[in-house]
Protein backbone atom coordinates (compact mmCIF):
# COMPACT_ATOMS: atom_id res chain seq x y z
CA UNK A 1 0.00 0.00 0.00
CA UNK A 2 2.02 3.44 -1.57
CA UNK A 3 1.22 6.82 -1.01
CA UNK A 4 -0.92 8.70 -4.27
CA UNK A 5 1.73 10.22 -6.16
CA UNK A 6 2.63 13.86 -5.74
CA UNK A 7 2.22 15.78 -9.12
CA UNK A 8 5.50 17.72 -8.70
CA UNK A 9 7.64 18.80 -11.50
CA UNK A 10 11.68 19.49 -10.85
CA UNK A 11 13.31 22.07 -13.45
CA UNK A 12 16.93 20.10 -13.34
CA UNK A 13 18.30 22.96 -14.96
CA UNK A 14 17.06 26.14 -13.12
CA UNK A 15 18.81 27.63 -10.40
CA UNK A 16 16.54 26.60 -7.52
CA UNK A 17 17.88 23.97 -5.53
CA UNK A 18 15.70 20.49 -5.73
CA UNK A 19 14.92 20.60 -2.29
CA UNK A 20 12.98 23.76 -2.03
CA UNK A 21 11.25 23.30 -5.65
CA UNK A 22 9.67 20.74 -3.73
CA UNK A 23 9.23 22.27 -0.71
CA UNK A 24 7.64 25.11 -2.89
CA UNK A 25 5.55 22.84 -4.69
CA UNK A 26 4.09 20.69 -1.75
CA UNK A 27 3.15 24.23 -0.08
CA UNK A 28 1.47 24.94 -3.35
CA UNK A 29 -0.34 21.45 -3.25
CA UNK A 30 -1.41 22.56 0.45
CA UNK A 31 -2.41 25.92 -0.21
CA UNK A 32 -4.29 25.01 -3.12
CA UNK A 33 -6.49 22.45 -1.08
CA UNK A 34 -5.03 19.30 -3.07
CA UNK A 35 -3.41 18.23 -0.51
CA UNK A 36 -5.54 18.91 2.97
CA UNK A 37 -4.74 18.99 6.72
CA UNK A 38 -4.58 15.08 7.71
CA UNK A 39 -3.68 13.96 4.09
CA UNK A 40 -0.57 11.50 4.28
CA UNK A 41 2.24 12.21 1.75
CA UNK A 42 4.84 10.13 0.34
CA UNK A 43 7.69 8.12 2.43
CA UNK A 44 11.02 9.97 1.70
CA UNK A 45 12.46 6.80 -0.03
CA UNK A 46 9.16 6.33 -1.97
CA UNK A 47 8.76 10.14 -3.51
CA UNK A 48 12.84 10.13 -3.77
CA UNK A 49 12.11 7.37 -6.11
CA UNK A 50 9.42 8.91 -7.72
CA UNK A 51 11.27 12.14 -8.76
CA UNK A 52 14.63 10.27 -9.38
CA UNK A 53 16.43 12.03 -6.62
CA UNK A 54 18.12 11.11 -3.66
CA UNK A 55 16.83 10.77 -0.59
CA UNK A 56 18.16 13.43 0.76
CA UNK A 57 16.97 16.02 -1.15
CA UNK A 58 13.08 14.68 -0.01
CA UNK A 59 14.26 14.66 3.74
CA UNK A 60 15.85 18.07 3.62
CA UNK A 61 12.51 19.62 1.86
CA UNK A 62 10.27 17.43 4.65
CA UNK A 63 12.52 19.00 6.91
CA UNK A 64 11.63 22.46 5.62
CA UNK A 65 7.95 21.82 5.52
CA UNK A 66 8.21 20.72 9.10
CA UNK A 67 9.75 23.36 10.42
CA UNK A 68 6.95 25.69 8.36
CA UNK A 69 4.09 23.74 9.90
CA UNK A 70 3.22 22.46 6.57
CA UNK A 71 4.00 18.70 7.90
CA UNK A 72 3.50 16.45 10.61
CA UNK A 73 5.90 14.12 11.62
CA UNK A 74 5.62 11.44 14.44
CA UNK A 75 8.31 8.44 15.00
CA UNK A 76 7.09 5.43 13.38
CA UNK A 77 4.33 7.16 12.22
CA UNK A 78 3.60 8.66 8.29
CA UNK A 79 4.12 12.14 7.60
CA UNK A 80 1.15 13.86 7.01
CA UNK A 81 -0.02 17.22 6.32
CA UNK A 82 -0.65 19.38 9.02
CA UNK A 83 -3.89 21.08 10.79
CA UNK A 84 -4.05 24.79 9.58
CA UNK A 85 -2.93 27.12 12.79
CA UNK A 86 -5.26 27.46 15.62
CA UNK A 87 -7.33 23.91 14.13
CA UNK A 88 -7.12 21.60 17.19
CA UNK A 89 -5.07 18.98 14.56
CA UNK A 90 -2.61 21.17 14.73
CA UNK A 91 0.92 20.33 16.27
CA UNK A 92 1.90 22.39 18.63
CA UNK A 93 5.45 22.74 17.33
CA UNK A 94 4.26 23.28 13.65
CA UNK A 95 2.39 25.98 14.72
CA UNK A 96 5.63 27.85 16.53
CA UNK A 97 7.50 27.41 13.46
CA UNK A 98 4.38 28.42 10.85
CA UNK A 99 5.83 31.99 11.03
CA UNK A 100 9.89 30.81 10.31
CA UNK A 101 11.08 31.78 6.68
CA UNK A 102 12.86 29.15 4.57
CA UNK A 103 15.85 29.06 3.88
CA UNK A 104 18.31 27.31 1.18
Amino acid sequence: MGSPELLIVLDRDGGTPLQQQVCDQVTALVRSSQLRPGDTVPASRELAQQLDVSRTVITRAYELLRAHGILAARRGSSTKVAGRRGDPTATPRASRAASATLAP
